[in-house]
Parts: C-alpha cells; sequence; structure tokens
C-alpha cells in the first residue's frame, strides 16, 4: 500500500481550513454593565472577595475551599506529569517506575483531599444545622 501523494493531503487540509464551522454563540441581550454587576453581587454575597464575609464560617469556609482546591490542582499537574514521563520513557524501566510511582502516589493523593474535603463539608453542615436548631 502506498502512502498519499503530498498534494491531496495539501488538499486535504485547505478544505478543512477553508470549511466553514458553526458558531454557537448567542448575542446577549443585556448590556455587559448589567451581567458584571450580577456577577459581582453574587460575589459578595457569598463571601469569596475580601472584606465582604459577614461571619467566621464564611471566612473558614473560604479558606478550606481554597486550600484543598489549590491541593486538587496539585494533584491534578503531577498526575500529568507522571503521565507525561511515562509516555516520553522510550522503554527505560526506571523513568516508566517513576511515573508510575508518581501517577500512584498523586491518585492517593488526591483521593485524600477529596475525601478530606467531603469530611469537611459534612461537619460544616452538621455544625450549622445543629447551631441554628438550637437558636
Amino acid at each position: 500500500m502506498r502512502a498519499p501523494s503530498p498534494t491531496l493531503s495539501r488538499w486535504l487540509a485547505a478544505a478543512f481550513a477553508l470549511t466553514p464551522t458553526a458558531v454557537l454563540a448567542q448575542a446577549s441581550t443585556r448590556s455587559a454593565g448589567g451581567l458584571f454587576a450580577n456577577i459581582r453581587s453574587n460575589i459578595e454575597g457569598s463571601g469569596i472577595m475580601p472584606g465582604t464575609a459577614t461571619d467566621a464560617q464564611q471566612v473558614i469556609g473560604g479558606i478550606i475551599t481554597g486550600v484543598i482546591g489549590l491541593l486538587g490542582v496539585i494533584f491534578f499537574i503531577l498526575i500529568l506529569y507522571g503521565g507525561y514521563l511515562w509516555m516520553t520513557a522510550r522503554g527505560n524501566e526506571q523513568q516508566i517506575e517513576k511515573a508510575k510511582d508518581i501517577i500512584k502516589s498523586s491518585s492517593i493523593g488526591l483521593a485524600v483531599v477529596l475525601g478530606a474535603y467531603l469530611i469537611t463539608f459534612i461537619v460544616v453542615q452538621l455544625l450549622i444545622s445543629q447551631t441554628q436548631t438550637s437558636l
């Protein structure tokens, strides 16, 4: 079987490049100022912005959520790094084992972080419900 000719591949590339594609964006009927005001009011109500938290629960919850989110991103990047090492190992058994160890450790770490977030969420919800019913 012979390879396709370069002119055929050029024609196919040109056909795909020049083919119109569907755009799934929709025009907004609201002004940009109204949209940004809506986003800002939602952020201020959540207590994420500095100085807008109304009580200690929101501050602590924001800190915990931020730290756990950052740890999740770090573990995800480590999993990608391990996959990159594995793909570029070229049969080197030491590098493959190193990549497997990174992926395994990162997966365990990600599971621990998700478990910690779940436990924290449940405990905070229980504490909130207990303090609201005792008032």
